[in-house]
């Protein structure tokens, strides 16, 4: 039943997020958080929730707020999932792209050095954002 739940606010997430509804997919993805943290507050669930909702911070440039999201959804999907997963590494890619939006270019590039996987990753975007 909470997994449902849940895939059913992440849904509804990205169709507001998608819409530009910002305030409404922020809102969304904080019950998402909410509901994942019953399977556990480290479960890769709130990781990816947490993801989605910096994903919305950073198109609101509320960059203080998207960074510490995504450090924290970054810690729990490298303890869910190893520090050079797929997950981990969608996160770091997440945070290195903020940082540049927000004008933070060597940070960026320094930002996934956690993981082999977003090293490349963000290498690639921070290459392709300076042309």
């Amino acid at each position: 039943m909470a997994a449902e739940a849940w895939k059913d606010l992440m849904t509804q997430g990205q169709h507001e997020a998608g819409a530009n509804e910002q305030t409404k997919a922020e809102q969304t993805f904080l019950k998402a958080v909410h509901e994942g943290e019953r399977f556990g507050v480290d479960d890769w669930r709130v990781g990816l929730s947490l993801e989605s909702l910096g994903q919305v911070y950073s198109a609101e440039k509320r960059f203080n707020d998207a960074e510490l999201t995504f450090r924290r959804a970054l810690r729990i999907q490298q303890m869910a999932n190893g520090d050079d997963s797929n997950e981990a590494a969608n996160v770091n890619l997440d945070l290195a792209r903020m940082m540049l939006a927000s004008g933070r270019r060597r940070s960026a590039s320094a930002a996934p050095s956690s993981s082999a996987l977003s090293t490349a990753g963000a290498a690639s975007a921070v290459s392709r954002s300076s042309r």
